[in-house]
């Protein structure tokens, strides 16, 4: 069984090399939340998840979110059918729906496959 942290590494690495193979290079980040910048400076947040799920997206406060692009990966327990979506973090804070934890009421924003479909291969928001 793959641990949240190895999907998410996986993600990362998987990520980082299609935006390469896409025209779009890009170094790790260095600090919290941010798993990717571009070699123009622009600050991507790496979600992977297994199928075409609802990704979470931040518990808490969207205004702690730092990065200025979200990118997810899906279909991560594949070789072949990885698919990649990539918006701005505006558009993802907009598009987000927060769904509290019953036992606190702390935030909980998730972003529907049904939403995040739209934006398969946008790589023109990073260039």
């Amino acid at each position: 069984m793959t641990t949240n942290i190895e999907t998410h590494n996986k993600a990362v690495e998987y990520a980082a090399c299609n935006l390469i193979e896409n025209g779009i290079s890009t170094v790790s980040g260095t600090e919290r939340g941010i798993d990717l910048i571009t070699t123009d400076g622009k600050k991507i947040l790496v979600r992977g998840v297994s199928g075409e799920v609802a990704i979470p997206l931040m518990n808490g406060s969207l205004d702690t979110l730092k990065a200025d692009h979200l990118v997810i990966i899906t279909n991560m327990e594949y070789n072949c059918s990885k698919k990649i979506y990539i918006m701005t973090m505006d558009e993802a804070k907009k598009v987000s729906a927060n769904s509290p934890y019953k036992a606190n009421g702390r935030n909980n924003y998730f972003i529907e496959s049904r939403v995040y479909r739209y934006h398969r291969e946008e790589y023109s928001v990073l260039k």
